[in-house]
């Protein structure tokens, strides 16, 4: 059982303590009242001493006023419930201090957010189901049987946002074209650097523009029905490192519909399938060699889908203009 399936967990944070949430990557790397804030509290842990790269993912138990109590980065129940233990007798033994938050902090935004316009899409990856024994632990760790139920139960999730000026260049594409078109080179280059990637057992580095080997995506209008123009998507890619220790390449197919008095995505399905190889930072115990990798896209609009925003968001603009992408032969691993 996981942290936050467990119920003396739930229970705890419901009563106990007042729990927050948010992208560490855009707390640690952003510019905002809310990362100097957060950074602050983090700094006061030894989140540095244990984490690789000095990446600040995990637990903080802290006051109102930012003191920290402490750090922790498990899934192991017992372990958290411990960690709140020890949070609250600390701050039982302290003094109350009476907190007084700037006007400049309360207007400023906790987190990055889609735009009115915006179009936002869920993605989720799946590596399907492996032969028995296809990625078994390589220690007898608890670590490594968690990972190995990661890659045959578990998917990745994120957001892909999709921009108004991108939605009319679709629109305008099939004005002009009866048949097919490329696909925004911005949104291609969205999709491929942060999207399409094997995030299954953790956080998957990007790729960067030059590591994308190939990104042919194509938009054909199908219909158009009361006041909506349906439109089919599809496309090849690949990517890899130049050593070619990691990689990924396979198609994407879908269809989707825009309300062009809006400029937005109403309905977007697409689904795609390839094959990956190597490892990210922090995806380690992936299957050996070349493993099957699912992505499904579905639009969304739900509540959490206006809050949590794309994992490489912190990447500021290089998120909404994510630089060249050309074609070239699908990569050798």
């Amino acid at each position: 059982m996981f942290t936050f399936s467990d119920p003396t967990v739930i229970r705890r944070l419901q009563t106990e303590f007042i729990p927050v949430s948010g992208n560490s990557a855009e707390w640690q790397d952003g510019n905002s009242p809310t990362q100097r804030w957060f950074m602050s509290v983090a700094k006061q842990t030894d989140y540095l001493k244990a984490q690789p790269g000095g990446r600040t993912q995990g637990l903080y138990t802290l006051s109102a006023d930012g003191t920290a109590f402490g750090w922790l980065n498990t899934h192991d129940p017992t372990s958290v419930n411990k960690f709140l233990d020890a949070a609250r007798e600390k701050f039982r033994a302290r003094k109350a201090v009476a907190v007084k938050i700037a006007d400049e902090e309360r207007k400023s935004r906790f987190a990055e957010t889609p735009g009115a316009t915006t179009s936002v899409i869920r993605v989720f990856t799946r590596v399907p189901p492996l032969p028995e024994n296809a990625n078994a632990p390589s220690s007898p760790s608890e670590y490594s049987s968690i990972v190995h139920q990661l890659n045959t139960k578990s998917m990745g999730r994120d957001h892909l946002w999709v921009y108004a000026e991108e939605v009319r260049e679709i629109l305008a594409g099939g004005e002009r074209s009866k048949g097919d078109f490329a696909l925004p080179a911005t949104l291609a280059g969205r999709i491929v650097r942060y999207h399409l990637h094997d995030n299954v057992r953790g956080t998957a580095d990007m790729w960067e523009p030059a590591q994308v080997r190939r990104a042919d995506f194509t938009v054909r209008e199908i219909s158009r029905a009361k006041g909506a123009r349906v439109f089919s998507l599809r496309g090849t890619f690949a990517m890899q490192l130049d050593t070619g220790a990691r990689g990924q390449e396979g198609w994407l197919q879908g269809e989707f519909t825009i309300d062009p008095g809006a400029a937005k995505i109403t309905r977007f399905r697409a689904y795609s399938e390839g094959k990956a190889w190597g490892r990210s930072k922090h995806t380690l115990e992936e299957p050996a060699g070349r493993f099957p990798l699912v992505i499904a896209m579905v639009e969304t609009n739900d509540a959490v889908s206006r809050i949590v925003p794309p994992h490489f968001i912190w990447m500021g603009n290089q998120y909404r203009q994510p630089g060249v992408v050309f074609s070239s032969p699908p990569p050798k691993p």
